[in-house]
């Protein structure tokens, strides 16, 4: 097998250092030069970039791509920060001006092909510290040109600026995944010329983080993607589950092979705390009671179902399960599997 960055710090460093610090609001507006494709570990995140989990068939990899920082108050645009705040007090988190989380992509290996879901930002771009994708699918052995399918969950740039040569800091009719099929719901790409009526707007610091993916997208991608919804099996064992509300289109991934399963949420769930409150609506949720009644939705079912889960933005690597409580949801994260490293 081909070797894999293995962690050089514990769990709960591991956490905080996801967790903790970022970028400041004020910097959100200067847009530093891509990264994209750096191969040397440049941060102690980094050096642990891949996270290999056996699924039946398949081989997953979680991949360190970066981070994204916003200000608290994004988080929860229609309750007082200090509701925000005390809860991640209350789950002993930082409680400043801004929350940081992980960009976790996935990668699945199956006899079938390699298939990524989604791609981080492709470097520093405002509020975004990624670029490390490459490097890291490098590290276990993938070349862009092995990837056979690359799943677009929606078309923030945090998510699809990484597909895009120079990344979500400059419009880019070029595409990082030659060789790949790119996919994306219908009602997804038609947001690009007829957004989402009634959307929150976005803070004028953060507009041409979010324009230039758009406008890369259009560019690239025109004539080239495969459209999805909701029960389309991208190869067997891949299905797509419409989770709207986060942007009209989003998307999760429902992965069997086997007898095993795990379903990638993306962002249908944003943060494994502020995002199983349900009286929080996000600022960048799109649209934000269909947000809530689809979180509503899927953590009842893989709740339910005991269902293993990623998410995008989860502490990394970003699996855990789903637990109801009397409050709502919590997130139990899995145990470190160190067998599964080697």
């Amino acid at each position: 097998m081909n070797k894999i960055i293995k962690p050089q710090v514990s769990r709960r460093e591991a956490l905080r250092l996801v967790g903790a610090g970022g970028l400041a609001l004020a910097g959100m507006s200067q847009l530093s030069p891509n990264t994209l494709g750096q191969s040397a570990a440049t941060t102690r995140a980094e050096s642990f970039g891949s996270y290999r989990v056996k699924l039946g068939d398949f081989e997953l990899y979680a991949l360190y791509e970066g981070t994204v920082t916003f200000p608290i108050q994004a988080y929860g645009i229609n309750v007082p920060v200090s509701r925000i705040g005390q809860l991640l007090t209350d789950n002993f988190l930082p409680a400043g001006a801004t929350v940081s989380q992980p960009l976790n992509c996935l990668l699945i290996k199956t006899p079938q092909g390699n298939v990524l879901v989604d791609a981080g930002t492709g470097g520093k771009a405002g509020v975004a510290d990624g670029g490390r994708l490459l490097g890291n699918l490098a590290a276990i052995g993938i070349k862009p040109s092995d990837i056979n399918h690359v799943i677009i969950s929606h078309l923030h740039p945090d998510h699809v600026g990484g597909i895009f040569e120079g990344g979500a800091a400059v419009v880019s009719n070029q595409l990082v995944f030659k060789n790949a099929e790119h996919i994306i719901a219908k009602r997804e790409w038609d947001t690009i010329d007829n957004p989402i009526a009634g959307a929150p707007p976005k803070p004028a610091a953060v507009q041409a983080f979010f324009e230039t993916s758009l406008k890369s997208a259009k560019a690239a991608l025109t004539g080239k993607v495969k459209f999805v919804s909701n029960g389309d099996q991208i190869l067997p064992g891949i299905e797509i589950i419409s989770t709207p509300g986060h942007t009209a289109g989003h998307i999760a991934i429902k992965i069997s092979s086997g007898n095993q399963q795990l379903i990638h949420l993306v962002d249908s769930v944003t943060h494994h705390v502020l995002g199983f409150a349900q009286d929080l609506r996000l600022l960048f949720d799109e649209d934000g009671a269909t947000a809530s009644a689809t979180r509503a939705r899927i953590l009842d079912q893989v709740a339910s179902d005991r269902t293993l889960v990623m998410g995008y933005h989860f502490p990394w690597p970003g699996l855990a399960h789903i637990r109801k409580i009397s409050t709502g949801y919590e997130w139990v994260p899995t145990v470190w599997d160190w067998a599964a490293q080697k």
